[in-house]
């Protein structure tokens, strides 16, 4: 009697569903036995045992998998399967397109979107997921997981208020019971510094599950930002105990170890090194721990080496290669945005002001240029109020610059977004009036920052520009900077940033400039300068960091709560052997900065 394919494939199901990988095996290959190739059961016949393959061997099962969706073209079912295998294997980039297929073939099934748009979130394509869920929602086809990525893709976009909005629906008044649930919401509870209510989701988490990775790892974020160093040291105990072979882990190990053994060492660089597996299981995060980790032991050789590796592996994986043709698009399209900008700022000159509940001061310094510590000195006096970096009007006014938006509807957009913003504030307890914010894009939308919120003054703050690009080239700063990691790619960003400044004061918008060498250097002197220049009443207890207990939510953390020092001699000397043309051209970077202080102090 001859095998029946349908039945057989029907156990191999049931089998894979009760995790028996045998049970898998012998179906699937009494199905292909009795098939041709040409049958399409065959395809499926050998994704299901691919899955099954999974359990045991990722490599083999995927290849399973991959062949059969070369066999089947077609069904979505096959695609789909592939597509989230690679998902689980964290292979964003190879998930996209059998993904992609799968919602086309299954004409926009929601939980096939749903992944989708999960892998486009991973791969930092947020508004491109943001369109595809936009129009599920507008058929009325949400699911729970549509939501989760519409979520996620919200925050990754910078609008964290409506990602938090979306799961507050999603989970009603129980609150989240998942534990992926808790720790999405925990992530953006984090984002709007709602401390207590990420530790209380995060505590949840592992008392039901103190094996949590996810969680463990987000606490130690959470007390990096609260300087809650008890926190802080017995989840790095428990991943040092339990956690030292998973690279995300080690990376954060690496980061609170001021000494490691040689053994320890020799097990942070194979992990970094090591060549299976996809590299976003925090491969990159620990080649950038381990960089800093030898700069900070002097072993500049060494730091440099694993720098260049994590950058080099970043710009490969999402696609963010930094030769002269990219980077010469970019900046064609960045100075594009920018006369659009201008346009619509010259435009709504003479538009009516909106009454504001605010004042702002915007900081629109680079990364890494001191601005996390100028914010912290600027929001100690009463009735001041640092904001962090709060990126939800960023790529509103940024697409209005990118689709060269009519004046009129411009004008719409920034009424829309200052009474949003307000909302915002309210919501977070905010009581002003004057609220310090230190977004480094902004920049590039100073002036419509200025129609959204009337009044706002923005301070462009510069440093040393060998500083800056190395030290965002020994950070991962490369997921919403790609330019970082190149160091030529930097310095075209940075001599781009003077240009955009140069180009708002001349068209009139309030801003000036500081240098944070000099208030490093002079920081009693040029911390009052810079109080009277914004109208704030000065006091020398503003530079002592125990007067600023407020949490800071950047790189910067450690080295705002210290004392303000300045440096004998520019930490980029140490690397300029590594790459003296680039370091050259980044001195001459800082020198023209020299001259735009200098220019604009003469007025």
């Amino acid at each position: 009697m001859s095998a029946d394919p349908d039945r057989l494939l029907n156990e191999a199901i049931r089998c894979l569903e009760a995790d028996d990988e045998a049970g898998v095996e012998a179906a699937a290959s009494q199905v292909l036995a009795s098939l041709v190739s040409s049958d399409p059961r065959t395809a499926r016949a050998i994704s299901i045992r691919g899955a099954g393959r999974m359990l045991s061997n990722p490599q083999r099962g995927l290849k399973d998998m991959g062949e059969a969706a070369e066999l089947a073209p077609n069904d979505a079912d096959v695609q789909r399967a592939y597509g989230d295998a690679l998902l689980g294997a964290r292979l964003y980039k190879e998930a996209e397109s059998p993904l992609g297929r799968a919602v086309q073939l299954s004409n926009g099934h929601p939980d096939i979107v749903a992944q989708y748009c999960e892998c486009l979130v991973d791969l930092k394509k947020p508004r491109q997921a943001l369109q595809i869920i936009d129009r599920v929602l507008k058929a009325n086809r949400a699911t729970p997981a549509i939501l989760r990525a519409y979520s996620k893709a919200l925050h990754q976009n910078g609008d964290i208020y409506a990602a938090r909005d979306v799961l507050s629906h999603l989970y009603g008044e129980a609150g989240p019971q998942r534990e992926d649930d808790r720790t999405q919401l925990a992530r953006i509870e984090l984002a709007l510094r709602e401390y207590d209510a990420a530790k209380k989701l995060l505590d949840a988490c592992l008392k039901d599950n103190p094996n949590s990775l996810t969680a463990r790892l987000i606490s130690v974020t959470l007390a990096d930002w609260t300087d809650d160093k008890e926190a802080q040291a017995e989840h790095i105990h428990v991943l040092k105990r339990d956690w030292s072979n998973e690279p995300d882990a080690m990376a954060l190990i690496v980061d609170h170890s001021d000494e490691l053994t040689d053994a320890q060492l020799a097990d942070a660089e194979a992990l970094a090194a090591r060549t299976e597996g996809s590299l976003d299981d925090g491969r990159i995060s620990l080649a950038y721990s381990l960089g800093q980790y030898f700069d900070r032991r002097k072993d500049h050789e060494r730091a440099w080496k694993q720098a260049s590796a994590a950058n080099d592996l970043f710009a490969r994986h999402f696609g963010f290669e930094q030769n002269a043709d990219v980077r010469a698009t970019q900046l064609r399209v960045m100075r594009k945005r920018l006369e659009v900008a201008l346009r619509l700022f010259e435009e709504t000159r003479d538009t009516p002001v909106q009454k504001v509940e605010y004042d702002y001061i915007y900081l629109v310094g680079s990364p890494r240029s001191g601005s996390t510590l100028l914010q912290s000195v600027l929001a100690a006096p009463e009735g001041v109020s640092s904001i962090g970096e709060r990126t939800s009007l960023y790529p509103y006014l940024a697409f209005a610059t990118e689709r060269n938006a009519p004046t009129q509807e411009f004008i719409q957009l920034a009424q829309q977004l200052g009474q949003a913003e307000a909302a915002g504030l309210k919501r977070m307890g905010i009581t002003g009036p004057l609220l310090i914010e230190k977004t480094p894009h902004h920049l590039y939308v100073a002036g419509l920052l200025s129609r959204v919120n009337p009044g706002a003054r923005f301070v462009n703050v510069l440093r040393d520009a060998g500083e800056v690009g190395l030290s965002m080239f020994l950070r991962p700063f490369s997921a919403h900077f790609p330019e970082a990691t190149s160091l030529d790619s930097l310095a075209d960003m940075l001599e781009l940033r003077l240009d955009v400044a140069n180009a708002w004061r001349d068209a009139g918008l309030d801003i000036s400039a500081q240098s944070f060498d000099a208030f490093r250097e002079r920081p009693e002197e040029q911390g009052e300068a810079l109080f009277n220049r914004l109208g704030l009443n000065w006091s020398s207890d503003y530079l002592d960091p125990e007067k600023r207990p407020e949490a800071v939510t950047t790189f910067s953390a450690q080295q705002v709560r210290k004392k303000i020092y300045a440096n004998a001699r520019p930490h980029w000397r140490d690397y300029e052997a590594f790459a003296p043309e680039a370091f050259a051209r980044l001195a001459e970077i800082t020198t023209a900065q020299d001259k735009l202080l200098e220019d604009w102090a003469a007025g």
